[in-house]
């Protein structure tokens, strides 16, 4: 019997593997261009990032309540390459604690 991953209508796995992490939802430089200029905060970014990756990933757009934290925590740092590490950590408590 298939997982719920593999239907028609497939999920997000709550475990992902940092290869998967790294194969499906590692940004392209086209992405990250448009992220950048649709987007004006490093958080809208890397949500505007995870929401993209993940609608490109399952066919439809998700809540990103229902998004592992993994994933944003891949991305986080690839779009704040600029960013000095501070303003990545501050950014990473202030989305996870909305997270939940």
């Amino acid at each position: 019997m298939p997982t719920p991953q593999e239907t028609a209508y497939p999920t997000l796995k709550t475990q992902i593997s940092k290869e998967t992490l790294k194969r499906v939802y590692a940004p392209n430089a086209d992405e990250i261009a448009f992220v950048k200029k649709h987007s004006r905060t490093l958080q809208n970014r890397a949500c505007m990032l995870t929401l993209l990756k993940c609608a490109q990933r399952l066919g439809y757009f998700v809540f990103l309540s229902g998004i592992p934290r993994s994933i944003p925590e891949y991305n986080l740092p690839i779009v704040c390459k600029t960013a000095h590490i501070y303003v990545v950590k501050t950014i990473m408590k202030l989305w996870m604690i909305n997270w939940n």
